[in-house]
């Protein structure tokens, strides 16, 4: 091999990886023009909505109960954040296949964070159903639950998980959405007490 083919292939090496780097540096750059940046987390309250179902249960697949589901987290997003406050949602499919608790929670729509497998001993039902913050194991089921965060050096300390309300069985979901939908004309009971000191979730009923 001449010298000369030598520096041609070297060359066309060196041409073949620029175009490469250059073609992945658009494509980054096209991911990042496209895709909407993550929320970060605030120093404050935190309220956090889990959505807990199964693929297998009637109840969390018919129709009513997933609208309901739908507009219950709307209107809990709009009065947080409106007020400044910072909400997620976590889906939950107590299902041994994953695959099907996958298609069970896109059939709900977005959330914020997911868990699927295990059935009734994964580590939310554990958390949230049988150990931590204790309630009755059923789906369709809702926990809304608060906490603190806060911010030092780099550093999350996040605070205790509180249940400000908690929606066990389609029947009571489908109750709560349609006091959810004839609030604004009503006005609060007096018998609902301030659940949380701060945030338009304290006039939950309960």
């Amino acid at each position: 091999m001449t010298p000369i083919s030598l520096g041609s292939k070297l060359w066309s090496g060196v041409a073949l990886a620029t175009v490469a780097v250059v073609s992945w540096l658009a494509y980054s750059e096209f991911l990042r023009a496209h895709s909407p940046p993550p929320p970060l987390a605030r120093p404050g309250r935190e309220w956090q909505l889990v959505v807990i179902g199964s693929s297998t249960c009637a109840a969390s697949n018919h129709p009513d109960t997933q609208a309901a589901i739908g507009r219950i987290v709307s209107s809990l997003r709009q009065q947080i954040t409106a007020t400044g406050g910072q909400f997620s949602t976590v889906g939950v499919a107590v299902d041994w296949d994953q695959r099907a608790g996958r298609a069970f929670l896109d059939q709900l729509g977005h959330f914020d964070e997911t868990s699927v497998g295990r059935n009734w001993l994964s580590h939310i039902a554990t958390r949230y159903i049988w150990r931590d913050l204790p309630g009755p194991g059923m789906v369709p089921q809702l926990v809304l639950v608060t906490r603190t965060i806060q911010i030092t050096r780099g550093a999350y300390i996040i605070g205790a998980d509180s249940v400000v309300k908690r929606l066990a069985g389609g029947l009571e979901i489908l109750e709560y959405d349609a006091w959810l939908s004839g609030k604004r004309a009503k006005s609060r009971p007096a018998s609902f007490p301030d659940r949380t000191s701060t945030g338009p979730v304290d006039d939950l009923p309960e």
